[in-house]
């Protein structure tokens, strides 16, 4: 057996040594924050002070007005494929409207 092959295997051993050490470093750093996560769990919008939003009411005439543009058309489909908005919802319909 010549020289080179037994630094071959040297090599081969400390590389698995190495992989082996890594190994064993990312199951301590879980364990270490599985831990932590035990022992402080996160915070609740309740536990830091911040209230929950309140519930949000919808007048009913923004209701049927939503209701109604639902059902509207475009006037063409270029207009319905670009988003173009609806029949007098344009900033310039709703100016020359006067509303």
């Amino acid at each position: 057996m010549s020289r080179r092959g037994g630094a071959r295997n040297m090599k081969h051993a400390d590389a698995e040594q190495r992989s082996a050490a890594r190994k064993r470093q990312r199951q301590q750093s879980y364990a270490r924050e599985k831990q932590v996560r035990k022992t402080n769990p996160p915070a609740t919008r309740a536990d830091i002070g911040i209230p929950y939003p309140e519930k949000i009411v919808v007048p009913p005439d923004r209701l049927a007005d939503a209701e109604r543009i639902k059902y509207l058309e475009h006037e063409s489909l270029t207009g319905r494929l670009m988003g173009d908005p609806l029949p007098g919802r344009s900033a310039l319909d709703k100016s020359r409207s006067g509303t």
